[in-house]
């Protein structure tokens, strides 16, 4: 069963930084989310969703304009009164989400994401403090997969990382317009949080920060200063929170730290649906067959609260195409919480990669535990419409590695009876190997368009 989104409008009614493109140059206009209506897919707050769809790059007089950052989302929300409101006097009295002109601390204006916070009460998408409303996020309903259809004139390259799970993507080119269209289940992600005063921390996790600022050593995680005290060094006064990026490895090292700390136990669990563009700092590294360029390549996704940065790293010693990931063994209720991959790659991609021919390709996939062993997982793999399809589910954590190994039959020379040439034979191989564990009873897929 299918069903399509009605738009009911958006949030905020006129976003603050609005402006109106030229789809001569290949500039988006501004505008703000657009709230969808899907009765079919009702969640604990209703049935409104947010689809937002984030583009930023930049002008060169020579090349035009280059897409640096992609993004969509899609998030269950419910319209509620906003607990942050502000008294409108003049035209930019009241700080809504959105990119403008912030007056820093040194008295100097930067242009920067502006918004009004969290008030430890609500958590909104979007908060307008002009209407006075929030866009207060659920999490999904379970067994639906959802299709969201973007048109552009400036299309993403290289790889897209998804917070989905078995993604399937279609893009097409007219006139200039490029749609992209993305089909995913939700993910839900393991969430870990504590806060304790320096001196009760244990000393495996002091002994691997920095003293001086609280930092893990040897890593560049932001740390926000809450309290801004003349000497920050001062361990006994010093307020910080850390916020590693989820590909960051000195993240993984610190959140493996602190998953001792807190019984390798979540604190919450939330669901996700989103696939965005890899910075090039993510890509640092990666295979140069695999960033060609205006082509995308494919998409990695993961549940896990950390993950490899970029794309699959090449082995070159065992030849796969290896994804680690880390995240709490327990969920927030105490139960072994089960892990989620998917590698969807364009079958030129993997063939420029491994020097394939356009012989069938033979894939596997295989989730190698910490120690070495092989860990039980559901797989699925495929390739269809030029795109290889791998998933990988319902694997334990905490420390695994996903391994996606790519064959192909060697081709056989037979001599010609009749002439002096050679004539070549391809051996057939599976085009499609599957094995699929579990079974999914009262599915329904979910169409949205924007």
């Amino acid at each position: 069963m299918r069903s399509t989104g009605i738009t009911a409008g958006g949030i905020p009614v006129r976003a603050q930084n609005e402006y109106l493109g030229s789809p001569e140059k290949k500039v988006p206009s501004g505008a703000s989310g657009t709230l969808i209506d899907l009765p079919g897919a009702a969640h604990a707050g209703g049935s409104h969703y947010l689809v937002s769809v984030f583009m930023s790059g930049g002008y060169d007089p020579n090349s035009g304009v280059n897409l640096d950052s992609f993004v969509m989302r899609l998030t269950p929300v419910k319209i509620v009164a906003s607990s942050i409101t502000c008294q409108i006097s003049t035209e930019n009295s009241c700080p809504d989400s959105g990119f403008t002109n912030i007056l820093g601390q040194d008295g100097v204006k930067r242009w920067g994401d502006q918004g009004p916070g969290t008030d430890g009460i609500q958590a909104c998408a979007v908060r307008s403090l002009r209407e006075s409303k929030c866009a207060q996020t659920f999490n999904f309903p379970r067994d639906f997969r959802y299709f969201v259809k973007v048109k552009t004139n400036l299309s993403p390259s290289g790889w897209l990382h998804g917070c989905v799970f078995d993604p399937g993507i279609e893009i097409t080119s007219k006139d200039s317009v490029t749609e992209i269209s993305v089909d995913a289940s939700p993910v839900w992600i393991p969430i870990i949080y504590k806060s304790n005063f320096w001196k009760d921390l244990p000393e495996a996790i002091r002994s691997q920060n920095d003293p001086r600022n609280g930092m893990i050593v040897g890593g560049n995680s932001p740390a926000f200063s809450r309290i801004p005290l003349p000497n920050q060094n001062d361990s006994s006064t010093r307020n910080l929170t850390m916020t590693p990026s989820p590909s960051d490895s000195s993240g993984m090292r610190d959140l493996q730290l602190w998953l001792r700390y807190l019984n390798d136990r979540a604190s919450v669990i939330q669901s996700s649906w989103q696939v965005r563009s890899l910075t090039s700092a993510e890509t640092t590294g990666a295979n140069s067959c695999c960033l060609k360029a205006n082509e995308l390549a494919g998409i990695v996704a993961t549940n896990s609260t950390q993950y490899s940065a970029g794309p699959p790293a090449l082995n070159a010693e065992t030849g796969s195409l290896d994804y680690k990931v880390v995240s709490p063994h327990l969920d927030s209720y105490g139960q072994p919480f089960k892990g989620q991959y998917s590698l969807l790659m364009r079958s030129s991609v993997a063939r420029r990669v491994y020097g394939f021919t356009n012989a069938p390709i033979k894939a596997e996939l295989l989730v190698i535990s910490s120690s070495g062993t092989p860990q039980i997982a559901t797989l699925s793999i495929g390739e269809s419409g030029g795109w290889l399809r791998m998933n990988a589910a319902n694997f334990g954590f905490s420390t695994p590695t996903i391994k996606a190994t790519l064959k192909q039959e060697k081709e056989v020379v037979v001599p010609s009876a009749e002439t002096s040439t050679q004539t070549v034979v391809q051996m057939p191989a599976p085009i499609v190997r599957k094995s699929t564990i579990n079974c999914m009873k009262g599915k329904s897929i979910k169409r949205l368009l924007e």
